[in-house]
């Protein structure tokens, strides 16, 4: 089975970073054992103002990154994910030696490359730094879910910057939980188009309601981080949106 990546964006302190993690290597990284830990700091040669890259220097970052794929290959590594952030870009690697993979990785970073580059090496055999640092949480994988759907929208020739109804779907394990949502939702602009009662097809009481918004990343971000949040407050479960294709003109 190949391998499935996936990015998405994160706060980390006053700076906006990017996160690329392979979802699919945790079972994988537990049976090969390899608990050497590699993290290998790329100082970005020509950073936005923002500190993430530019598309000026995605050719040399990704020969970079295919130098340092290419290799783990064929030291017993694996290369879980990387985070950019504030000028830089690391890199996580997971190795069996993880000293010498170290050193090979600076080597083509620095020789190769031309990039300057610091290296942290440690033992973590509860993959931390995969499982805390770089795997998506439940908020980061709604932002996935989101990137998903807008790039469907786009697929389909939409412009993603009209307003239009966007229908969402929220489910709690009472009714009481679910009408303080409701409560909470009417106050913020959105309308009701069904209560869901329990029953013996779905044992949790939905709710599901309506908006016109903008399904752009960044306010269909807003509004569904604004769900998933307010749901958890009330013990539910936000479950998605969805909404029409509107073509641009």
């Amino acid at each position: 089975m190949a391998d499935q990546w996936e990015f998405y964006p994160c706060q980390m302190g006053d700076h906006t970073a990017f996160v690329f993690v392979n979802v699919s290597i945790g079972d994988r990284l537990t049976e090969l054992a390899r608990t050497g830990q590699v993290l290998i700091r790329v100082q970005l040669k020509h950073p936005r103002d923002d500190g993430l890259t530019t598309t000026g220097e995605f050719d040399a970052l990704s020969q970079l990154e295919d130098g340092f794929t290419n290799y783990c290959e064929t030291a017993s590594a694996d290369m879980v994910g990387r985070i950019t952030v504030g000028g830089f870009r690391d890199f996580a690697v997971y190795a069996e030696d993880a000293q010498t993979v170290s050193h090979g990785l600076r080597t083509i970073a620095e020789d190769e490359h031309g990039y300057e580059v610091e290296c942290l090496v440690r033992d973590d055999p509860e993959f931390e730094v995969y499982w805390k640092h770089l795997y998506p949480t439940p908020v980061d994988w709604q932002l996935i879910q989101n990137r998903q759907l807008v790039e469907q929208l786009e697929e389909q020739g939409d412009d993603c910057e009209s307003s239009r109804r966007i229908d969402h779907w929220v489910h709690f394990d009472s009714a009481e939980h679910r009408d303080q949502f409701e409560k909470r939702v009417l106050s913020e602009g959105f309308a009701v188009e069904v209560l869901l009662e329990a029953g013996d097809e779905d044992l949790r009481h939905g709710l599901h309601i309506y908006r016109d918004d903008t399904p752009d990343r960044a306010q269909i971000n807003d509004v569904t981080i604004m769900l998933f949040r307010l749901a958890e407050e009330f013990g539910g479960e936000y479950d998605g949106w969805e909404t029409q294709v509107t073509q641009a003109e």
